[in-house]
């Protein structure tokens, strides 16, 4: 009896481990299927990305953009030269050809000048530009230079060389080329600017107290010897130029003053300005010995 008791409690040992196993496998079988379906939808999606184009964003940012400088258009205006006087700044643009060129031959002088359209510009902090002269230059010889600006002594002219140079632009160098090249007046005062043409064509000007009135001293030596003029006398307010002596004598800036057949001449020493009409002039004779003259202009 004992025996059959052992015997059923076995079986329904082995039943019971039986019905455990099957429960496991199950269970087993049920995880598999979980992890192989998640599997195959990452698969899917993996697959999908694949087969997308970039995104556009993407593109952009690991793409080189390409750039460069606009094209100049026609109806701009190149900056040539710039020059100051006192606070102002003169401007000299071109809408055309610009040439490269050395002023006057000097290769220590580098300049700029423009075949089409030449503008003279004031650039005013204080104010909007202003265009004080327009020109239209096909020619070379023609083409003007802003050579130099400067201010009148105890004035507000300001004295601006701009005029062509065909020295510079043709090498056209000739005998007796001027060394003033002052073709405009601005009056910082009342704003205008108005042409000049009697502004002597070389010589320094020593001005009065009032910066009204210069006297030169014209250098009238050349390499066929020097000649003997009388002082040159210049008022910017009227812009005209005369005589201011009765003696002659040279300009000579080395101290020597020889005529064509090698004659010594008296030549132009110190001159002063006493007020702003009477000046004193010295003339060195041909003994070396000083003369003084006064005058009146």
């Amino acid at each position: 009896m004992r025996k059959e008791i052992i015997l059923w409690i076995l079986v329904g040992l082995a039943v019971l481990g039986l019905v455990g196993l099957g429960a496991i496998v199950t269970f087993q079988n049920q995880q598999l299927n979980k992890v192989s379906s998640s599997m195959n939808e990452l698969t899917a999606k993996f697959e999908n990305i694949a087969k997308q184009p970039p995104a556009e964003a993407q593109i952009n940012a690991t793409s080189t953009p390409q750039t460069s400088e606009p094209a100049k258009s026609a109806n701009e205006f190149e900056t040539l030269t710039q020059k100051m006087a006192d606070k102002l700044q003169f401007a000299h643009l071109c809408k055309g050809q610009v040439k490269e060129v050395y002023l006057f031959g000097d290769e220590r002088r580098p300049a700029s000048y423009c075949l089409g359209e030449n503008r003279l510009v004031l650039l005013d902090k204080t104010a909007e530009p202003k265009v004080l002269q327009t020109l239209n230059v096909t020619d070379d010889a023609a083409a003007p230079i802003l050579i130099k600006t400067e201010t009148v002594p105890s004035s507000t002219i300001v004295l601006i060389s701009y005029a062509p140079d065909p020295c510079t632009t043709t090498g056209d160098c000739g005998a007796g080329m001027p060394t003033n090249y002052v073709t405009l007046a601005y009056d910082q005062k009342t704003g205008q600017v108005r042409p000049i043409t009697k502004y002597p064509t070389d010589g320094e000007p020593i001005w009065n107290p009032a910066g009204t009135k210069a006297i030169f001293v014209p250098d009238t030596c050349g390499g066929a010897g020097c000649q003997a003029i009388p002082l040159i006398g210049y008022d910017v307010t009227r812009d005209a130029t005369q005589s201011i002596t009765t003696d002659k004598a040279a300009g000579s800036p080395d101290g020597q003053a020889r005529d064509a057949s090698g004659k010594p001449l008296p030549r132009w020493s110190k001159i002063s300005w006493k007020n702003d009409v009477e000046f004193t002039a010295e003339i060195i004779q041909i003994d070396g010995k000083a003369t003084s003259i006064n005058g009146k202009f």
